[in-house]
């Protein structure tokens, strides 16, 4: 029964042990993966199968901060957080993009949401008035709304952090700050200057950023900066795309970006492998044949920096061989006594 019990508890113990990281992602329709053929692709899903994390993500297209506060009263969500070593959330975009709903675009066939086609009527006496409208929207429309959302967040947002450290004291947040996917609209369309679209939501967008980055709470990946190039985005007027999600090269950009901040790099027999800064890494070494494994060249139980990982040996003794010539060694000493006392 004793033999049982201590089995029991040995394995218990081994379970316990073999706990997965175990990463949960929340917010809007950048962790979701939104337009990506592939779900998979996305970069908290990239992290997760790198990290061979357990892996749980709550998010949805349109999400908005008050609306990942009350998701966070879930059970589903409050029991996932509670184990997790990691929480990674992407939320405030759609604070500042559901202003833009409000304007209406009908007449130049632009959807927001699907990034169809555009089509322009080129009647100037047409595109000026489409111009001044939208020129009005965004200067005395859009910044006063602006404005508001952003007290609305900076009430919302520190609740969203208070409220995942209630459930789990010691787990790590990582927040993406907001980008600016119109950076780069501030192009002459004809005769007219969109500048002022790129300007005013910079404005916005800093302001909330300046929300995310007032604690130290949480680590902010710099997604502002990581996904201000084109060639990351969805968005290309020339070419009639509009939307604001990243595409496949921006989520591969943030993915990056988290391995850089979570991780070091340990290259072993030409492979590269990821590991959580100060974590042990597991492996086993390889045999080598007339040699026997002595150590490794850096310490694997806590990997504190980017390591080119290799086998220290040192070479077996072969006592077959010292035998051997120990034998034949001692033979020729017989032969030689047996000669000396011969001749004497």
């Amino acid at each position: 029964m004793k033999k049982i019990l201590l089995f029991i508890l040995v394995f218990s113990l081994f379970i316990v042990n073999a706990k997965a990281y175990k990463i949960v992602s929340l917010g809007d329709s950048i962790p979701n993966g939104y337009l990506l053929d592939d779900e998979e692709d996305s970069f908290d899903n990239r992290l997760a199968n790198t990290l061979k994390a357990d892996f749980y993500e709550f998010s949805y297209i349109g999400m908005r901060s008050d609306d990942l506060l009350r998701e966070l009263d879930r059970e589903e969500i409050k029991n996932n957080i509670k184990d997790a070593d990691m929480v990674i959330i992407n939320i405030g975009a759609n604070d500042l993009l559901d202003l833009l709903e409000q304007i209406d675009l009908s007449a130049l066939n632009i959807d927001f949401e699907y990034g169809e086609n555009i089509q322009i009527n080129l009647n100037k006496e047409y595109l000026d008035g489409i111009y001044n409208y939208i020129k009005s929207f965004f200067e005395d429309e859009l910044e006063p709304k602006a404005k508001e959302a952003l007290l609305e967040f900076k009430s919302v947002f520190p609740q969203i952090i208070s409220k995942i450290k209630e459930y789990n004291p010691n787990v790590k947040i990582y927040v993406n700050s907001l980008y600016n996917p119109f950076f780069d609209i501030n192009i002459p369309l004809l005769s007219y200057d969109l500048y002022f679209i790129s300007n005013i939501s910079d404005e916005a967008i800093k302001s909330f950023n300046e929300v995310i980055n007032s604690s130290d709470e949480y680590t902010v990946i710099d997604t502002y900066n990581i996904l201000r190039n084109n060639d990351y985005l969805n968005i290309n007027i020339l070419k009639g795309l509009f939307d604001p999600h990243p595409n496949a090269f921006g989520h591969k950009k943030l993915y990056e970006a988290y391995l850089k901040e979570l991780c070091y790099k340990v290259t072993y027999e030409d492979e590269d492998y990821y590991v959580l800064k100060g974590s042990k890494f597991d492996i086993k070494p390889k045999k080598k044949k007339g040699y026997t494994f002595k150590k490794w060249n850096y310490d694997i139980n806590k990997i504190d920096k980017d390591i080119v990982l290799k086998e220290v040996y040192k070479k077996d003794i072969n006592y077959y061989l010292i035998g051997s010539i120990a034998i034949v060694a001692l033979l020729i000493v017989v032969l030689i006594i047996k000669q000396v006392k011969k001749n004497s």
